[in-house]
């Protein structure tokens, strides 16, 4: 199975958490303000709650990162078509036309034109989207009262 690193789970874990607790809502506010983007010990946390082993725990958990890597394909799929080409020359206009903004059409795409495997491709993928600091993990500033809204 292919998880984000540790670094990318806690860089991500404001945008991620969300999707955590509306999966297991017995965790608490608490609860994820101890775990703070660890991995490890939001499995742990799960466990002793829930009493699901871990190979349960880490499915879902990669349910959510991939529904995060999906969420950005989609909403920046107009600025990432170019760079898309740019990175895998092999993806065709057709194959472009055909992914739509969908990241499980995406990693079919690289599996066919590339030879990954399944974990090879997600891995591509995963690291293609947190390449793109401009579109999907950027901080953007809002005007008002110099608060910054985080996209990742």
């Amino acid at each position: 199975m292919v998880f984000m690193d540790k670094l990318q789970f806690q860089g991500h874990w404001n945008q991620l958490k969300g999707k955590i607790k509306e999966r297991w809502g017995k965790l608490t506010d608490d609860d994820l303000l101890k775990i703070s983007g660890k991995r490890d010990e939001l499995v742990g946390k799960l466990q002793s709650v829930y009493g699901l082993n871990r190979e349960k725990i880490d499915q879902q958990i990669r349910e959510i990162e991939n529904a995060y890597y999906s969420d950005e394909l989609r909403n920046h799929w107009n600025q990432m078509q170019s760079k898309l080409k740019q990175k895998w020359n092999a993806l065709t206009e057709d194959d472009i036309q055909r992914i739509k903004g969908k990241s499980d059409q995406l990693i079919a795409q690289l599996q066919e034109r590339y030879h990954f495997d399944r974990n090879k491709a997600e891995t591509e993928f995963h690291a293609f989207i947190d390449s793109l600091g401009g579109q999907g993990g950027q901080k953007e500033k809002v005007g008002a009262q110099g608060k910054e809204k985080h996209r990742s």
